[in-house]
Parts: structure tokens; C-alpha cells; sequence
């Protein structure tokens, strides 16, 4: 017999913290897209610096929203890995309830 144990209710507890993160992310990328870089970052004379710096910028908000995209469905899915286990349990065990000796 294996060692092998899953807890469902482990396994929703890390979903709940995964979508806790995603939307802690998400708050992140959110003030990430409100910087832009205007005469005030780097004056007059700096300007041709801040096209760069605001496509960079553009371009890390974005990726962090997909970084909380991605971790929001990794949740769902450990979630729904959690209701497999469940399932398959319930399955097994009804199954057991009706072999006869």
C-alpha cells in the first residue's frame, strides 16, 4: 500500500491564499499602469528618456497582469483538483458499500 495522502482541505486552503496573491498582484500591476513618466520624472532635457521608460513600465504592468491572471487560475484549478479528490473518494466508497461477501 502507498504512503500517498491527499487532503482536499489542504488543498483548498492554498487555493484560497493563491487567489488572496492573484489579487494582491493584480492591485500591483494596477499601480504599475498609473506611472507616466511625464515632464516631472526627468525634466525638459530628459524627455527622449521617458518614452523608453514608459513602454518599459507599460510593458512590466502588463506582464505583471498576466503573472495575477495566471496565479488566479492556478487557484481554480487546485480548487477544482481538491473537488476531484473528493469526488473520487465519494466514488470509491460507494462503490465499497455495495461489494457483498
Amino acid at each position: 500500500m502507498s504512503q500517498f495522502a491527499v487532503k482536499p482541505a489542504a488543498l483548498r486552503s492554498h487555493s484560497e491564499y493563491l487567489s488572496e496573491l492573484a489579487g494582491k498582484v493584480s492591485a500591483a500591476a494596477d499601480k504599475a499602469s498609473g506611472v507616466s513618466f511625464g515632464v516631472d520624472s526627468f525634466g525638459l532635457v530628459g524627455q527622449m528618456f521617458a518614452t523608453q521608460a514608459r513602454e518599459t513600465s507599460q510593458q512590466a504592468a502588463e506582464q505583471i497582469r498576466t503573472f495575477s491572471q495566471n496565479t488566479d487560475l492556478l487557484g481554480e484549478a487546485v480548487s477544482a483538483c481538491a473537488a476531484d479528490y473528493e469526488g473520487d473518494d465519494q466514488r470509491n466508497a460507494d462503490s465499497i458499500g455495495k461489494i457483498e461477501v
